[in-house]
C-alpha cells in the first residue's frame, strides 16, 4: 500500500494526492517457475472517495530463467492483462493484453562496485478491444513497447538506493504512433525483515514532443512542476 502527493500547485482538474493498494500473489509450480497474479487498485483523495481498480493481471515468472557466472541473471515474465480498470472496460472496451518482459540482471559485484545491481527490461505489449476507436471516439492502443532501466545500490541487508528510468512508446491501430513519454524515479528504501519493506521516493514524468511552434517537450531529470512524491509500505506474506 502506498500513497503518492504532488508537488506542483494543485489545479480543480487534478489529483492533489493518491492513495494506492495492491495485492500481488504467487504459486511456485517448481524452482523459480511462479504463476503470479496482481490487482491495483487507488484513491484520488481530493476527488471524492470512490475507489478505482487499475487492469490486474495474471502470468508465468522464472526471474532465474537463465544464469552466466556470478555477473548476468535473465528472467522472463509473460503476462495476460485482464480490463479491470473501469476506462478500460467500458471507455475503451477493452477485451484482453498479453505482455512478454524479459528482465536482464547485471550484478556489478566483480567490476568492484559492491552490491550495486544494474536491471535492464523491454516490455512488450499486445491489446485486443472490440474497436479501433473508444466510446470518446479516440484511437485506442494496439500495442506499446517500454524500456525500463534500474541501478539498484544495497548499502548495507536493510537500506537501498534506486534510480530508474522508464521510456514509453506507443502506437494506435493502424500504425499511428503517439507521443513518446517517460519516467523517472529516484527512491531509498528499508527492509525491516524479510517480509516488510518501506520505501520513499520521488518521481518525474511527461511526453516528449516537438512543435513547429513553441518549445519542445524533452526529457527532463526533474521538473518540480510534473514531479510527485510517493512512500509506499510493503507486506509479504
Amino acid at each position: 500500500m502506498g500513497y503518492s502527493s504532488n508537488l506542483y500547485e494543485k489545479t480543480e482538474s487534478a489529483a492533489e494526492a493518491f492513495g494506492v493498494a495492491a495485492v500481488l500473489v504467487n504459486y511456485r509450480v517448481s524452482g523459480e517457475h511462479l504463476i503470479r497474479g496482481f490487482l491495483s487498485g487507488f484513491q484520488e483523495q481530493n476527488n471524492g472517495q470512490e475507489t478505482k481498480l487499475n487492469d490486474g493481471y495474471i502470468g508465468w515468472v522464472n526471474n532465474g530463467f537463465w544464469r552466466k557466472g556470478k555477473v548476468l541473471t535473465i528472467g522472463q515474465q509473460i503476462r495476460g492483462v485482464f480490463p479491470s480498470s473501469k476506462n478500460s472496460y467500458r471507455r475503451d472496451e477493452k477485451l484482453l493484453g498479453v505482455t512478454v518482459a524479459p528482465s536482464f540482471m547485471f550484478n556489478l559485484t566483480p567490476v568492484g562496485l559492491r552490491g550495486v545491481t544494474l536491471i535492464y527490461q523491454p516490455q512488450f505489449n499486445k491489446n485486443a478491444h472490440r474497436l479501433e476507436q473508444n466510446r470518446q471516439f479516440q484511437n485506442n492502443t494496439s500495442y506499446n513497447v517500454n524500456q525500463s532501466l534500474a541501478l539498484v545500490w544495497s548499502i548495507t541487508d536493510h537500506i537501498y538506493l534506486q534510480n530508474s528510468f522508464i521510456y514509453a512508446m506507443a502506437w494506435s491501430y493502424g500504425g499511428v504512433k503517439r507521443p513518446d513519454s517517460y519516467q523517472f524515479f529516484y527512491e531509498a528504501g528499508y527492509s525491516f525483515n524479510s517480509g516488510m519493506t518501506w520505501s520513499l521516493g520521488v518521481s518525474n514524468s511527461g511526453p516528449i514532443r516537438s512543435f513547429e511552434n513553441g518549445n519542445d517537450q524533452t526529457i527532463e531529470l526533474f521538473n518540480n512542476k510534473t514531479a510527485s512524491v510517493y512512500t509506499d509500505l510493503t507486506f509479504v506474506f
